[in-house]
């Protein structure tokens, strides 16, 4: 049931991309991305962090303090992988049925603390975050099912949303995340050759660990559930040949000797006894 969730998820967001009923779940994903670069920042132990969200889709995370080198480089970097990791583990577990009610909180909790931590009060990042974790509250108390069905397709449409994003490197690479690791390491006076060539080496790096969490994550789980439904479904003609042979039944798998006492079995019982054959001279 919920993996047809996800496509049917993945269908409508593709159709419907336009529609401004995508509306809060695009910065719902764009929260989840900003929110990534944020947590990997603090990480590092910046004095100060704050991130806002735009109506257009677009959004900055301001940093103060100075972050390593490498911190710099992951906190580019977590934004677009962080968002396929968030999504891809909520949905394993669903998908599972495993601790739901957990992550279900876990991420209601998630978007209510970081509404205060995180984001300038009356914003509109604070509105999507804070809105967002008490709708879903209240849609647990009301229906727990509905809750966790509607969850999946959230998840899925992050997930959908963040592999649609990859398509800013292709189109605008300089104002994406790319962009921003392109210049800081210019600032650096690190020789990168032409721009093109940078831009193509971290989006194969970047999208090559997206589809590796998403092949662990997600399909892996799918070809389990596949390979398991597979190997019941020869347990049970198993047991039906099984079946077969102990009402005598001869088949490929019963053995030799086995055939030979079947057959041995209904040849006698095809010979006429005495008694039946005195019956029918009686008869005569």
């Amino acid at each position: 049931m919920r993996f047809w969730i996800i496509l049917l998820t993945f269908f409508l967001s593709f159709v419907f991309w336009e529609s401004s009923f995508l509306f809060p779940f695009k910065m719902l994903a764009v929260l989840i991305h900003e929110l990534w670069h944020s947590l990997m920042a603090m990480f590092f132990n910046v004095d100060w962090i704050q991130f806002h969200i735009f109506e257009d889709e677009s959004a900055k995370t301001m940093i103060k303090g100075d972050l390593p080198f490498f911190g710099f480089i992951l906190t580019a970097s977590s934004g677009y992988i962080g968002t396929v990791l968030t999504a891809s583990l909520f949905l394993r577990n669903f998908l599972k049925q495993e601790l739901e009610d957990l992550y279900y909180f876990i991420f209601c909790l998630l978007l209510l603390i970081i509404s205060f931590v995180f984001i300038p009060f009356g914003t509109l990042a604070f509105q999507i975050s804070f809105l967002w974790s008490i709708g879903l509250f209240i849609l647990y108390f009301i229906n727990k099912n509905i809750a966790f069905l509607c969850f999946t397709s959230i998840q899925s449409f992050i997930l959908f949303y963040s592999f649609y994003d990859l398509l800013d490197f292709s189109k605008n690479p300089f104002q994406s995340d790319i962009g921003i690791l392109y210049y800081f390491f210019k600032s650096k006076n690190i020789n990168l050759g032409e721009s093109v060539d940078f831009i193509y080496f971290i989006s194969f790096i970047w999208i090559s660990i997206i589809l590796y969490i998403f092949y662990k994550f997600i399909l892996s789980l799918l070809l389990e559930e596949e390979s398991t439904e597979f190997s019941h479904s020869d347990t049970e003609k198993l047991h039906n040949l099984e079946t077969q042979n102990t009402n005598g039944i001869p088949t490929e798998n019963t053995n030799i000797e086995e055939q030979k006492i079947i057959t041995h079995s209904t040849i006698e019982n095809q010979i006429p006894t005495d008694e039946k054959i005195e019956k029918l001279l009686k008869n005569e």
